[in-house]
């Protein structure tokens, strides 16, 4: 009894120290929860905006119309639901970030749609061309975040796993590419059931945004998190 617990110590001891030496982490990890922060003011943007959401939110706002929660508990919800899968099937990708994620994103999603929504008044009161700058601007605010938040490379959030999990569970048969796709369809099919917006935001963010996405990686968030002329861990994972 008393090895079993002594190995335990040392094995928690041990992913411990390798947390702390990991080169930047502390940067890493405030780079995530910024990141975190940015994607729900973003989310918020595109809310006013009235065009739609990413597929994601756009399944959560649908929920949240017909169950009379907040945006940000349905989003909660939904995350601790999808995290089941990931400890059952995909254990190798729960990190830091996925539990920063779990905890943050659903309380930060409500709180950014609180200011923005007291400063700016119902999207339905909006003009136009107010409507069409808060789609521009939370569209580059979301990919900037994402860029932030994927190149921290501290974790997955639940939903972001599951593609992943399924390329692996199928040996390759469902590349991360479709699994993707099949996951953001599924959610806008809910969303639209539910009542949720499926406008030009919505297919913006699901077909469009990965070019911006690798110009702020390439231009913002590398050079950021470990300095300039560093190479993208994400890229140094995929060719090795």
């Amino acid at each position: 009894m008393k090895i079993d617990q002594i190995n335990s110590n040392m094995q928690y001891t041990s992913r411990w120290h390798r947390l702390k030496t990991t080169p930047r982490i502390r940067r890493r990890i405030a780079s995530n929860i910024v990141a975190i922060n940015i994607m729900c003011s973003a989310t918020a943007m595109l809310r006013l905006s009235n065009f739609g959401v990413d597929p994601y939110s756009c399944m959560n706002l649908g929920l949240s119309l017909i169950s009379s929660l907040s945006f940000g508990t349905c989003t909660s919800i939904v995350c601790f639901l999808l995290f089941i899968p990931v400890l059952l099937s995909g254990r190798q990708f729960i990190k830091a970030g996925t539990i920063i994620y779990l905890i943050l994103l659903g309380p930060l999603c409500d709180v950014y749609s609180f200011i923005l929504f007291s400063i700016f008044g119902l999207p339905e009161t909006l003009d136009i061309t107010s409507r069409i700058c808060f789609l521009i601007f939370g569209i580059l605010t979301s990919c900037w975040g994402v860029s932030f938040y994927l190149c921290s490379n501290i974790g997955l959030g639940p939903y972001d796993a599951i593609p992943w999990i399924l390329e692996h569970r199928s040996n390759g048969h469902v590349t991360y590419k479709w699994g993707r796709i099949l996951c953001d369809c599924t959610c806008i099919i809910i969303g639209f059931l539910c009542g949720s917006i499926v406008g030009i935001g919505t297919l913006a963010m699901a077909c469009c945004t990965g070019p911006i996405v690798s110009f702020f990686n390439r231009h913002v968030a590398v050079p950021f998190i470990y300095g300039k002329g560093a190479v993208n861990p994400l890229e140094k994972q995929h060719n090795g």
